[in-house]
């Protein structure tokens, strides 16, 4: 859907940003791996999964009541649009989302 695709541009910003402060969008060669897939439900429902992988950035348990990025990511993915966020605790940094779709939508490539 539009909204999430717009949504998804926000978080996105976001943790590029952080990557290139902190992580390995901030050396002269640093990739990230990015993967998004959308994986049908048996009740007939479609979940958009997301992940991001940044080899270069250590995890750093959020602060109290949490940054900016933690703020929107959870206002977006998780309240906005009934989502899960996982961030992975190993020594980089590791996000990934899930995002249920509306059973009637229909994704069709165009």
């Amino acid at each position: 859907p539009p909204e999430l695709c717009f949504d998804m541009g926000l978080v996105l910003h976001e943790l590029a940003t952080n990557s290139a402060k902190y992580g390995t969008l901030g050396r002269e060669e640093g990739a990230i791996s990015v993967k998004w897939t959308f994986l049908p439900r048996p009740d007939g429902s479609t979940v958009f999964c997301f992940d991001w992988d940044d080899p270069l950035s250590t995890y750093a348990e959020p602060t109290k009541g949490g940054g900016f990025g933690s703020k929107l990511i959870g206002a977006l993915v998780e309240r906005k649009w009934n989502g899960t966020v996982t961030i992975a605790q190993t020594s980089n940094f590791r996000i990934s989302m899930e995002v249920p779709l509306d059973p009637g939508r229909v994704f069709a490539a165009r």
